[in-house]
């Protein structure tokens, strides 16, 4: 396996098994602190390594290319997360590495 590119992943993943069952990983992180594209790469590069460890996730930022073509309140975009959080095993956060 590759070197992770985001160790801390799966150390608060570890104890999640991979089976049968997919689990679902919502990828938390930040959005409009520091470099929106960057804290966009950041979730596609956590949505890979995930996605090699066996999970599926889900990538709240890929609503930043929505945003782009049809702007929306930040409120519509938060009551979204608020329901893809409810069916997720695991919540880790994310943040960008230095």
């Amino acid at each position: 396996m590759k070197q992770p590119l985001y160790p801390e992943l799966h150390k608060k993943l570890g104890n999640i098994p991979v089976d049968v069952t997919i689990t679902k990983i919502y990828i938390a992180s930040p959005y409009t602190q520091g470099d929106i594209s960057m804290n966009v790469k950041v979730q596609h590069d956590a949505q890979e390594e995930l996605m090699e460890l066996g999970y599926m996730s889900i990538m709240p930022l890929l609503s930043h290319y929505q945003h782009i073509v049809h702007p929306r309140h930040y409120e519509d975009w938060f009551r979204i997360d608020l329901e893809l959080i409810k069916g997720v095993d695991a919540l880790p956060p994310v943040t960008r590495r230095k």
